[in-house]
């Protein structure tokens, strides 16, 4: 693709129209293609006042072929309908026609179409060869929604029907699908999402007044008319789990520990990491926990504080010297976890956090984009086990305490991928609020941890 870049924008608003404009695949493909293209060019995206006039472009049939169009005939036949479809919302064009030698497409966008790409508070980041991914009944809806959703840290949105925020403009008319179509139409797009983009999905049944769906971007589990998540709910008041008190790591001290504690606690016994923490609050004199989860702040250590110990003593002395513990991030060419540890605090700190006042949502946001760039943090788990030691009681740690539980509870025959196990339990602690439960993800993840610890001491 012969573009200096690749990458573009789309606003919500725009793609909750795309999402219920009900357009054919090959629409929405060009419609896709326009914008991309219109990025592409001096012009751009200009804020609209009063003196300026948006300009007339032009792209090539051939170039369109580049942007996921059929490339078996040089014709622009293809183009008919979708052109016709778009050029009946003057709303958003101005102008949009096949050239009279049928080689060439000339568009304008119009003001109105250019105030609403101008309102990027909340938007998608399209790279343009996901265009050819939008193929069938809902590819459109997939196209326009996913990259809107993806970089979200807890991704959902309604496929049908108007997201949160939204209202159902009049002459909508939503589609009264049932599940055999929903997996026929729906199965095989996902599946071509998830072998391009690595995303895994869930598709749960809504009970709006029509039939509704959702997507969660974190899921693989076969559609079924029963939702794995109301299983999972079931599965977890049938075990008798108890809300529980909080494990003191919760209320740690300062910001440091839940670093250290994230990072050594991968794919070990906890243990390990208990006595890692030990030794870190003995060499520096630190305290260890706050009276309250809510009352830290007063007298903590800041992130820069653990990497000064880092400048005297290096990596390895603090590895044997001051965790006294020499693991790695993974048993195959991993990195010393006392390296992972100073990596993330440089994060934490690149992003500006240092203490726990400094945890709002842009900062956490840009400190995961980097974090999960560092040697063996790809999974993202031990970022968000951080945030839950850090105050956040919205995630899941899914270790295999957690993921064995959920196997057991929708009696799958594989354990389910960790990001799976997570947002299926986060789903059932809002299903169970729902029934009354004062459940939240964090202490839902805890008492499941503990019942299964429970059985496999029970079973040793």
């Amino acid at each position: 693709m012969d573009y200096p870049h690749t990458k573009f924008r789309i606003s919500a608003d725009i793609a909750e129209f795309i999402k219920l404009s009900g357009f054919s695949p090959a629409t929405v493909k060009l419609f896709f293609a326009l914008i991309f293209l219109q990025d592409q060019t001096g012009e751009g995206w200009p804020a609209i006042d009063e003196v300026y006039e948006p300009k007339d472009h032009f792209v090539t049939v051939a170039h369109l072929r580049q942007l996921g169009f059929p490339s078996d005939t040089r014709s622009s036949r293809f183009l008919r309908k979708p052109v016709a479809e778009l050029a009946a919302f003057p709303e958003f064009f101005d102008h949009l026609a096949i050239g009279p030698t049928g080689r060439y497409l000339t568009w304008r966008f119009s003001e109105n179409f250019f105030d609403a790409m101008g309102d990027m508070e909340v938007y998608g980041l399209i790279d343009a060869n996901e265009i050819a991914l939008c193929q069938g009944k809902f590819g459109g809806a997939l196209l326009a929604q996913i990259p809107l959703h993806r970089k979200k840290r807890m991704p959902e949105f309604r496929l049908v029907g108007p997201n949160k925020g939204y209202d159902a403009q009049p002459g909508d008319v939503l589609p009264n699908l049932i599940h055999s179509q929903i997996q026929r139409h729906l199965g095989p797009l996902l599946q071509k999402w998830a072998d391009e983009t690595k995303i895994t999905f869930a598709v749960l049944l809504g009970c709006a007044s029509c039939v509704t769906y959702r997507l969660h971007i974190a899921a693989g589990l076969e559609l079924d008319s029963a939702s794995p998540v109301s299983k999972l709910a079931d599965h977890i008041e049938q075990s008798g789990l108890v809300v529980p008190v909080l494990a003191d790591e919760y209320r740690y001290a300062s910001l440091p520990f839940c670093v250290v504690d994230a990072v050594f606690s991968i794919g070990v016994r906890y243990a390990s990491t208990q006595k890692v923490v030990s030794n870190l609050c003995e060499y520096t004199g630190w305290a260890r926990f706050a009276p309250t989860r809510e009352g830290r702040g007063e007298g903590e250590q800041r992130l820069t504080d653990l990497t000064a110990f880092f400048d005297t003593l290096g990596i390895d002395g603090m590895a044997d010297t001051v965790f006294q513990n020499r693991q790695r991030t993974s048993s195959r060419s991993g990195i010393l976890k006392s390296e992972a540890v100073l990596l993330y605090c440089r994060a934490l700190t690149e992003a500006g956090i240092n203490t726990f006042a400094d945890l709002d949502l842009d900062r956490c946001e840009y400190a995961e984009a980097m974090i999960l760039g560092l040697p063996g943090q790809s999974s993202g788990i031990a970022f968000d086990y951080f945030m839950m030691l850090a105050g956040d009681d919205n995630l899941i740690k899914p270790d295999r305490m957690v993921q064995r539980y959920v196997a057991n509870a929708l009696k799958l025959d594989a354990i389910p991928q960790p990001r799976q196990a997570a947002i299926l339990v986060r789903l059932a602690a809002k299903v169970l609020r729902k029934r009354g439960r004062q459940w939240t993800p964090l202490s839902l993840d805890h008492a499941i941890w503990r019942f299964q610890s429970a059985k496999a001491s029970a079973q040793d």
